[in-house]
């Protein structure tokens, strides 16, 4: 009885001890009778009601039986030193246990064995986990990767595509059209100069207006739109040509004939509407797109007002002198509307070009009448 309560402290401190959640410590003799044990009994009751020693070869934890099996068999016959060991054995339920196993012996006759037992997927799960885990993150993380670099690329081939849509078209000869590429990079750099040279395929160089391309690619655009929208709303097409225009080259000089084409340009752009358009179309003739009119009134009454606009003396010819200004005698405006006049670019020009003549030996016939 005092042997066994004795014991009793060995026992308290094993399942004391802070061990992983399947291992386990025990201290038997060599005979295998359990002195104390971290996890389940080492007493048994005997046939007089006494506590008796569990054996640990006859345990019923398969385990601690296993352990001891292997433990007894590396402590028999070995060095009589009391050094530490470790092992490892495969256990019943087929998974790996590392020991490590101790025999103290002294001179007193004390002859145990202690032993620790855990199995490796209690201090390797973790370990295995986190390398799954971070298998897993890295595979997402290059998952992540390749499909940022398809829609980075895919990015970069839509953009590199309408630069070379755009570099196709300018290459022919046709302005392309408004690219909507907003980029901080080469490629943005790029697609910056692409537009500032559609800029310039659409400005007229000296005026700084819109130029023959321009007005022309606008009006065919006005037409596809009323076709699509097939509104009764008509637009009209005005074809101006300067009076006395070759006389002031002659007289005056080119270079007062280019601040003529200047100050008449501003003027077209001041007097319009924000949707409508004016461009130089060749020399001094200028094409207007006025892209809404109620009717023809509404429309005639638009080419009056600017035609007392550019009748107006022009600042070009009074900084050379007054006498100059008179040469100018403003312009005549021919007129198409569509679609009673034209449903065509090419109809819509030559109905407004033809007005424009009219117009213009109304005028001469009535400077005539004047002098006469």
């Amino acid at each position: 009885m005092a042997t066994d309560l004795s014991l009793e402290h060995l026992n308290e401190f094993l399942k004391q001890l802070h061990l992983s959640p399947n291992g386990f410590a025990f201290i038997v003799e060599p005979d295998g009778n359990l002195i104390a044990t971290s996890r389940g009994p080492h007493l048994r009751k005997g046939v007089g009601n006494d506590n008796t020693r569990l054996n640990a070869a006859q345990s019923e934890d398969p385990l601690l039986a296993a352990t001891y099996k292997v433990v007894k068999g590396l402590t028999d016959g070995g060095s009589k030193s009391n050094s530490s060991r470790t092992n490892s054995f495969v256990a019943p339920d087929g998974s790996v246990v590392q020991a490590g196993y101790v025999r103290i012996r002294d001179k007193a006759g004390l002859d145990w064995i202690v032993a620790v037992a855990v199995p490796r997927n209690d201090f390797m799960q973790k370990v295995t986990d986190n390398i799954h885990r971070t298998a897993i993150m890295a595979l997402l993380a290059c998952a992540l990767i390749v499909a940022l670099g398809f829609a980075v690329l895919n990015i970069i081939a839509r953009d590199l595509r309408q630069l070379a849509v755009a570099a196709k078209d300018m290459g022919d000869g046709v302005a392309p059209s408004t690219m909507p590429i907003d980029r901080h990079d080469e490629i943005g750099d790029l697609a910056k100069s692409f537009a500032n040279m559609q800029q310039r395929l659409l400005t007229d160089r000296l005026t700084g207006i819109a130029n023959r391309e321009a007005i022309i690619r606008r009006i065919e655009d006005r037409i596809v739109r009323q076709r699509q929208r097939g509104d009764s709303h008509p637009f009209a097409v005005f074809f101006v040509d300067l009076n006395g225009f070759k006389q002031i080259n002659d007289t005056l000089g080119h270079d007062v004939g280019d601040a003529v084409l200047i100050e008449i340009g501003q003027r077209l752009i001041k007097s319009l509407r924000e949707n409508d358009l004016a461009a130089r179309y060749g020399g001094d003739e200028f094409v207007l797109l006025l892209d809404n009119v109620d009717n023809r009134s509404n429309a005639m009454g638009a080419r009056d007002k600017l035609e007392r606009v550019l009748a107006q003396p022009l600042q070009a010819l009074l900084n050379v002198s007054p006498e100059a200004a008179s040469i100018g005698a403003g312009a005549a405006i021919g007129m198409a509307l569509c679609p009673d006049e034209g449903q065509d670019l090419e109809s819509l020009l030559k109905r407004a070009d033809e007005d424009m003549y009219l117009r213009k030996q109304a005028i001469s016939s009535e400077s005539t009448d004047i002098i006469v």
